[in-house]
């Protein structure tokens, strides 16, 4: 099994063979020229390339696994090279060793970790908390508004309108970010909706309500929020998403 290796082709045309399996994009800037072919873990016992990179002009070809050596870019040879390379020539070649391939590795992983926090920071988020929660009992919310006490840390609204009480959830149905209480209204600080006191959006580029949950009121007068029911705004009459103000 070669390790790693460097066989150098000029290519005479972008196009690749129809038949050979291969993911097509636009090289990164540290990709190796046009025309040079990067090998890891080329061969197997059958001949078969196990994995390979290929730049061939603006295109770069990931090859799936035992692809066989004639699926390779169809290139021509710069003088000096073989056009069927043995194992051990293969080997004679080899510029990356292992260190270095484990580097590129790292290099890779944090490029997606980072891609992933970006993704969060431009409003992408992670799984709202769930299960049962204890709001607290109607002498908690003593008049018409939203109560964002446990906004942060749970992802929940609580708003008192009229003769009802209902919670709502306190994430964004646009890009799922945490929402705000800002001049009575509540907004998304990310990308700007706003929905109005029943949950349901008035500007911005959100367009679903907020998701409703059930909720109830023990014997103890403890009002107990389900996160693991919803209720559609044609559902939000139903007696469990809202506790009568009595």
């Amino acid at each position: 099994m070669v390790d790693s290796a460097w066989l150098m082709y000029e290519a005479n045309s972008t196009a690749m063979p129809p038949t050979m399996p291969g993911i097509f994009s636009p090289p990164p800037p540290n990709w190796p020229r046009a025309g040079m072919l990067r090998t890891t873990r080329m061969l197997n016992s059958r001949g078969c390339v196990r994995l390979a990179v290929a730049a061939c002009r603006r295109r770069v070809v990931c090859l799936s696994y035992r692809t066989p050596r004639w699926a390779l870019p169809r290139c021509r040879l710069r003088a000096g090279h073989q056009k069927n390379p043995s194992v051990q020539e293969i080997a004679a070649m080899s510029d990356m060793n292992r260190r270095e391939f484990v580097r590129a590795t790292a290099a890779t992983v944090s490029l997606v970790v980072l891609g992933a926090a970006q993704d969060w920071a431009q409003g992408a988020a992670p799984p709202a908390p769930s299960g049962p929660l204890d709001i607290g009992t109607l002498a908690d919310y003593p008049a018409d508004g939203v109560f964002d006490k446990f906004l942060k840390t749970e992802k929940v609204l609580v708003i008192r309108n009229g003769d009802r009480l209902y919670a709502c959830s306190g994430r964004c149905t646009h890009k799922g970010s945490t929402l705000a209480i800002k001049q009575g209204r509540i907004r998304c600080p990310s990308h700007g909706s706003v929905f109005n006191e029943q949950g349901a959006p008035v500007s911005g580029p959100a367009k679903a309500p907020l998701a409703r949950f059930a909720i109830t009121k023990t014997a103890e007068g403890r009002l107990i929020v389900d996160r693991s029911r919803t209720f559609e705004p044609k559902q939000w009459d139903d007696p469990q998403a809202w506790i009568a103000i009595s």
